[in-house]
């Protein structure tokens, strides 16, 4: 992870998007954990509004990837210059 440019995703709910097509980019192996979880009414609620703007930012996220793939432009997000999260 240390090597993805995770500074340069988004700070809202595309976040896990970006961050899958970027292992994608990188050619990073994915693999799942599964881990209890817990759903009710409050935990997570995204209105209307916020899932019009989640599903234009996957649609985006699709096409910057296959424009990089393709080499007909830059993103940061699928930089190795972009920035990456700081070690602390």
């Amino acid at each position: 992870m240390e090597v993805l440019p995770l500074n340069e995703n988004s700070n809202d709910f595309v976040f896990d998007n970006e961050l899958l097509v970027q292992a994608v980019y990188f050619k990073f192996k994915i693999g799942e954990l599964s881990c209890p979880t817990k759903y009710f009414k409050d935990a997570s609620v995204i209105n209307f509004n916020k899932s019009m703007k989640y599903g234009v930012g996957v649609v985006a996220t699709l096409i910057k990837y296959i424009l990089a793939k393709l080499y007909f432009k830059r993103f940061a997000i699928f930089s190795t210059e972009g920035q990456k999260l700081q070690n602390k």
